[in-house]
């Protein structure tokens, strides 16, 4: 008998080591398997991050590319006369450097033009901007010296887009070999002095706005391909990147992305955004990311969840069964709040019915879910205020517009007056309120393309010339067509021109083929036009207007669109 008791004592403990290995194994696959969720769910929070500041960098600059190119053919025929005389005065010295005045070449209203000679190695030997003076802008091997050896090749005049200056921002520049072929004749005019109407879009601002919403971000710095800053540093200078930086950087700019590791905190990422189809060269993104925060977050949950196998494992078998009750429905709860967090349903509280580590714990990552939701609140505002910004240059354009030829601009404003109130009586929602705003708003962009000699011809146009005037709503929808968040309204610029009857350009729709918006634009444009004084005739009255419109309903516009437009009350507008 004393030995029976003997053996199943023994067998007893035997089973008690072997359920609490047991438990223990399952404990550890439980911690094992929750730190893979935390992983996942920390790692697809970055990315994403990365992803969203990535987002709002490229529409930036998308938007900035295409104001500045606004801007840059305002430029043009002052950037050509400079560069005229700039070859004159070269001749003039026979190319002694020495005694070329470049003050003489400056024109009141050139004040803000820089002048810059270069040597075949691409040094700038002689400027008015001497902070340059001595400067390579272009070291062997990079696009920009393949660029400068092509003009040198050809010898023709040519401009080369918007890129960034060290030390004087953003400058768009203009080259010529000069008389005898020795130096390379530059032009360069800052537009960070000509931005004014486009503070909403300046890049400087969005790093800031992007870090102050999420605290693992480092830095974010747009470079061109030189290595040259258009964002500034704490300074608020432009700088230019060296050591690994610069190497990772080249190396995104042969693959399309690179990353960088710096000590054990921090990530550098690095993304090339596309050239443009105007040629210019490619920017380079570098996105700076605190790792030392998401791996001390990630550290400190799985101890927590290994400290809670070790307890588990010491108190033999009794405790494993007690603690299996308490212990694994809280676990299961906070797995099940982990797979949702992860699959992006952060409006689902993390809720745990338990008051010990594991409640702790759950309460760590329902406050990392309210953060995570916070962020995701705070850059969907960004992306609100993206769309204020897009507002922002739309307006520029209106103000280039004005510049250029104040008519066009006034017209583009009453028209969108006339058409708003069109697509408000035939009930549009909101959302194509709103593209219809913008498109009307920019029908005529295409006119900044054409010579004030031809918008302001006091007389008729010759067939050739009309044919030119026609090609007003492509040349729009070329300047337009990257912005994508302008959908529909991009549709308003390309076919306000088209028919009903399909006999329209540019590409001769009818029907309900023509977009509605469209449709909406070309009535209020014909009211406007008909209405309005022109160079070469005066407008006439409104009764008659409307009636010229009503008998062209069925032919050259929409009868809705007709029937909406009579039912307006025109002495309001």
């Amino acid at each position: 008998m004393a030995g029976s008791i003997k053996k199943y004592h023994s067998f007893r403990k035997d089973l008690l080591i072997l359920l609490a290995c047991v438990m223990g194994a399952l404990v550890a696959g439980v911690v094992a398997g929750n730190g893979y969720l935390l992983d996942t769910v920390i790692s697809e929070f970055r990315e994403s991050q990365i992803s969203s500041m990535l987002g709002n960098v490229r529409r930036t600059l998308l938007i900035q590319d295409r104001a500045y190119h606004l801007y840059e053919k305002m430029l043009d025929e002052r950037m050509r006369a400079a560069m005229h005389r700039f070859q004159d005065a070269y001749s003039r010295c026979g190319g002694d450097l020495e005694t070329l005045d470049l003050s003489s070449l400056r024109s009141p209203q050139d004040h803000d033009i820089d002048f810059f000679a270069l040597d075949g190695a691409n040094v700038v030997v002689l400027t008015s901007f001497e902070k340059d003076l001595g400067l390579n802008i272009a070291e062997p091997g990079t696009e920009l010296a393949a660029y400068l050896e092509s003009v040198r090749g050809t010898g023709e005049y040519v401009t080369h887009r918007a890129t960034v200056s060290r030390y004087d921002g953003i400058k768009k520049f203009a080259y010529q070999v000069a008389e005898g072929g020795r130096h390379l004749l530059e032009v360069g005019v800052s537009l960070s002095r000509h931005s004014a109407s486009l503070a909403g879009v300046r890049l400087d601002t969005v790093p800031g706005d992007i870090r102050q919403d999420n605290d693992m971000l480092l830095s974010v710095h747009v470079f061109n391909s030189s290595g040259i800053s258009f964002t500034s540093d704490e300074s608020g200078q432009h700088f230019l990147l060296g050591g690994e930086r610069r190497e990772a950087l080249s190396r995104a700019l042969a693959t399309g992305q690179a990353e960088l590791r710096s000590g054990a905190e921090v990530l550098y990422r690095y993304f090339q955004l596309a050239p443009t189809e105007s040629g210019e060269l490619g920017k380079v993104v570098e996105i700076a990311v605190d790792t030392a925060k998401l791996r001390g977050l990630r550290n400190g949950h799985l101890l927590l969840l290994m400290g809670f196998g070790v307890v588990c494992v010491a108190g033999g078998l009794a405790a494993s069964l007690w603690l299996a009750r308490r212990f694994s429905r809280p676990l299961l709860q906070l797995s099940d709040g982990v797979h949702r967090i992860a699959a992006g349903h952060l409006g689902e509280p993390v809720v745990v019915d338990s008051t010990n580590e594991i409640g702790q714990l759950a309460s760590d990552v329902e406050a990392m879910r309210v953060r995570i939701a916070g962020l995701v609140s705070r850059l969907e505002a960004t992306n609100q205020e993206l769309l204020g910004n897009y507002d922002v240059l739309i307006r520029a354009f209106l103000k280039a517009l004005e510049h250029r030829e104040s008519g066009t601009a006034a017209h583009s404003l009453r028209v969108n007056r006339i058409a708003m109130a069109i697509g408000e009586a035939m009930g549009l929602d909101e959302r194509r309120m709103n593209l219809l705003d913008w498109g009307s708003l920019l029908h005529d962009i295409g006119k900044l393309t054409l010579s004030n000699t031809l918008l302001l011809k006091p007389g008729a146009l010759t067939p050739e010339e009309y044919e030119c005037v026609k090609r007003h709503p492509s040349l729009g929808h070329e300047v337009l067509r990257e912005l994508h968040y302008l959908g529909g309204a991009l549709e308003v610029t390309l076919h306000h021109h088209e028919r009903y009857d399909g006999a329209g350009y540019p590409h001769g729709l009818s029907g309900e083929g023509i977009p509605l918006l469209a449709r909406i634009c070309a009535v209020a444009d014909a009211f406007e036009a008909m209405t309005s004084d022109r160079p070469y005739r005066s407008g006439m009255d409104r009764v008659r207007a409307c009636e010229e419109i009503k008998a062209a309903a069925g032919s050259q516009f929409d009868p809705d669109v007709v029937e909406a437009f009579l039912r307006l009350p025109w002495r309001e507008l």
